[in-house]
């Protein structure tokens, strides 16, 4: 059975994020406060990388977010951006796929205003 590397399936990677949350002991089904958008912009993060240690290197990394933020979603994600590995373009380029290029959802995603999403479009040269 062949199963293609993490790189070429992003998509399993926010449900996959979810999963190893879930194994921290980290709510990833309530939705107060923002908790789904915070999962949600966590996922795609996570999902810009390209994983080469594929799975087992995800849930390594969502193992030391947790315990690094001490399970604070919103520091994890902060801690995640800080991340070297994955870039600005990377990260937008993802949210506008994860959106159907829905500016205003990518830029909720990200945390940054609309009219910053249409910058860094033009700066990558990202389609519009």
């Amino acid at each position: 059975m062949h199963l293609p590397p993490l790189r070429d399936r992003s998509e399993d990677i926010p449900l996959l994020t979810r999963f190893f949350l879930s194994e921290q002991g980290i709510p990833v089904d309530g939705n107060g406060n923002g908790h789904a958008a915070t999962l949600d912009r966590l996922g795609l993060i996570l999902s810009a990388r390209l994983w080469p240690g594929n799975v087992r290197e995800l849930r390594a990394t969502i193992r030391r977010l947790a315990l690094t933020s001490g399970a604070d979603l919103g520091r994890m994600v902060e801690l995640a951006l800080c991340d070297d590995s994955t870039s600005e373009e990377s990260q937008l380029a993802a949210a506008l796929q994860a959106t159907g290029g829905n500016k205003s959802r990518a830029a909720e995603i990200l945390g940054v205003s609309e009219g910053a999403i249409r910058k860094r479009i033009r700066k990558y040269g990202l389609s519009e």
